[in-house]
């Protein structure tokens, strides 16, 4: 499971060590744990921060990502990020051929591959599937000697489409003010980056598009040297992976000032106003056996499998099945006997759709991931507070906020108007309909009326 309660989203891994976590670095309910992934990720191992980045997925994919992020640390962090990921543009054929090799070394539902990659054809049109694996290997030498080439140099990605304002008006002092916004590599991380950059966009201010960069640390790391001016990330996240706390605070705004406060005095690290989007761990179930049981609530699920344990069937990851921060430390919460119960172990792309055919009455997933409302899933109130809160907001540096305090401004109803349901539907557009996450955020901040389309 990859974010343990640090996790992560499709196939993500909970790594053991009780290092930082990558990606979201989620930890979960019991202490701190290492690699979240965001939907359909990639594992990321980090040495340190501004050391080697290197992704583990198909080996073809693998070797060159490895030669980029080489280069990544040599240049430091952020930079380059948008040439890396312009060169991977084609490699959604790949990633496809790949499939058959096996689950191991599939990329996860939620991984786009390269996410700018449905934009980048906005500049250069589509690469046919007939160009082949030379071709992809010239575009990774090309994005890594333009990384070895031009360290320092700053991306000038921008919008592939104009926005103009709505609730959100131009504000002078935004005027020409360079934003760089960052982003993790995962479809949530991608939307929620999209969002700020159209939004501060319509406010006047000259957005660089820095997303997808590569793991938590790398991401945090990018906020506090500058090379970023803001990234949104998870209450979870910062209490256990950067602050190095072990214990989760079960409720969530608690959780969420105690976050903002310990961050901002030990790293000088604003957190902005906390939203209702909470992507954390759960049980789903299909609507039907939800109806046919009365279920609400895990304390439902609970009661219902002392009462019948031959319901109790689950689909889980494999490391959740043994963590004391997985199902064990639920078993326990929830006062119900694990060893009586049936468990399947798959992994976290197929869990939803196994749970959705009935394979198990009961499915680990992530509350805000869009297979869960593609697939009509119901998710069950973790009532007992079990696993750690990750809600989501932005983060940006303390000089950055003060000289600019209209970016909070801009973003603060954006925030307030942000929960569970709507993170849902956005992921589901790019996982399940294959919109790209730039136009999936416009379209919404459009419908919201902070926008317009021109």
């Amino acid at each position: 499971m990859g974010r343990p309660v640090g996790r992560g989203h499709p196939d993500h891994v909970l790594l053991a060590a009780s290092g930082a976590a990558q990606h979201n670095g989620r930890p979960a309910a019991g202490g701190p744990r290492v690699g979240r992934r965001g939907p359909g990720h990639r594992d990321v191992r980090v040495r340190s921060p501004s050391q080697d980045r290197i992704a583990t997925g198909d080996s073809a994919h693998s070797r060159w990502h490895t030669d980029i992020a080489r280069a990544r640390g040599r240049c430091g962090d952020a930079r380059g990020v948008r040439q890396r990921r312009r060169a991977r543009a084609a490699d959604r054929h790949r990633i496809q051929a790949f499939a058959a090799h096996g689950a191991h070394h599939r990329r996860r539902p939620g991984r786009r591959a390269g996410a700018a990659g449905g934009l980048a054809r906005h500049g250069r049109g589509e690469v046919p599937r007939t160009e082949g694996v030379a071709v992809k290997r010239l575009a990774a030498l090309v994005a890594t000697a333009g990384l070895l080439a031009g360290c320092g140099l700053e991306t000038t990605y921008t919008l592939p489409f104009e926005v103009g304002p709505g609730s959100i008006t131009a504000i002078p002092e935004l005027s020409g003010v360079d934003v760089a916004v960052g982003s993790k590599d995962f479809t949530e991380s991608h939307v929620f980056g999209y969002i700020a950059e159209v939004a501060l966009t319509a406010a006047g201010a000259d957005v660089r598009d820095m997303t997808n960069i590569q793991g938590s640390n790398s991401a945090r790391q990018a906020l506090l040297t500058g090379d970023i001016d803001l990234s949104w990330d998870y209450t979870g996240t910062g209490w256990i992976s950067y602050l190095a706390n072990t214990t989760p605070i079960p409720d969530e705004r608690a959780q969420y000032d105690a976050v903002r406060d310990a961050d901002l005095a030990k790293n000088g690290v604003v957190w902005l106003p906390y939203s209702a989007v909470n992507n954390t761990y759960a049980f789903a179930v299909t609507q039907e056996f939800a109806k046919a049981n009365n279920l609400k609530t895990t304390s439902d699920m609970a009661a219902l499998i002392k009462k019948d344990p031959s319901k109790g069937i689950f689909c889980l990851e494999t490391e959740f099945v043994s963590r004391q921060d997985g199902f064990p430390g639920v078993a326990k919460a929830y006062d119900f006997d694990p060893r009586a119960v049936q468990v399947k172990v798959f992994g976290t792309g197929t869990i939803y759709t196994a749970t959705a055919g009935g394979n198990c009455n009961f499915g680990e997933v992530f509350t805000t991931d869009g297979r869960i409302l593609a697939l009509n899933l119901v998710v069950l109130e973790d009532d007992k507070k079990f696993f750690p809160q990750y809600n989501a907001t932005i983060t940006l540096r303390k000089d950055f906020n003060e000289a600019h305090p209209q970016v909070a401004q801009v973003m603060a109803p954006i925030l307030a108007k942000l929960d569970n349901d709507t993170m849902r539907k956005l992921n589901a557009e790019v996982d399940v309909d294959g919109r790209d996450p730039a136009v999936v955020a416009r379209d919404w901040l459009v419908h919201e009326g902070f926008v317009t389309a021109r």
